[in-house]
């Protein structure tokens, strides 16, 4: 998966939403590009990520509970799927619905923290993402580990992604 080159129509999908608010656009993108990936996922090996059993939640849901339970802006959605994209082209991980709450958690937390000058407890991002804070803490050593600690971000690549997942809405244009 490497969402950056990713074929548009799940971006497009996404731009029949074009008077919902911003954020509520960008939480649709990403919902969409990964369901895509998880519709068009080649043959899946286990991986730490994994899940026994894929959780119930919609991914634009468990994102937007992210988005509210940890008080992080949109530029941290930004980098996690920035993260996610990295982590698949680096390991050649298969997003799965058994693992894609779990990466974008481990991704999440990682973005926040970086775009935040006062992260808060991993025991509240757990919470916030379901798991107990021994997983959250694997599951972060893990994600930094495949994507060899590579969190820097540049503003070019930033607004690359930010324009692929935030189109404009027709009254923009």
């Amino acid at each position: 998966m490497c969402i950056a080159t990713l074929n548009v129509p799940a971006v497009e999908a996404a731009r029949g939403c074009a008077d919902a608010a911003p954020v509520e656009r960008l939480l649709d993108s990403i919902a969409a590009i990964f369901e895509r990936v998880i519709s068009e996922g080649r043959e899946p090996r286990l991986s730490l990520y994994d899940a026994q059993v894929a959780p119930g939640i919609p991914i634009k849901t468990y994102v937007r509970r992210w988005l509210d339970g940890s008080h992080c802006d949109t530029e941290a959605l930004v980098l996690a799927v920035i993260y996610v994209d990295r982590l698949c082209l680096h390991t050649r991980l298969t997003i799965t619905r058994n693992n894609v709450h779990r990466i974008l958690l481990a991704a999440l937390t990682v973005a926040t923290k970086s775009c935040t000058e006062r992260a808060l407890p991993n025991s509240l991002y757990a919470s916030v993402g379901g798991v107990c804070v021994s997983e959250l803490n694997r599951l972060e050593r893990t994600f930094l580990t495949d994507t060899d600690w590579r969190i820097f971000v540049s503003g070019e690549t930033f607004s690359s992604y930010y324009s692929c997942l935030t189109p404009a809405s027709k009254l923009d244009t």
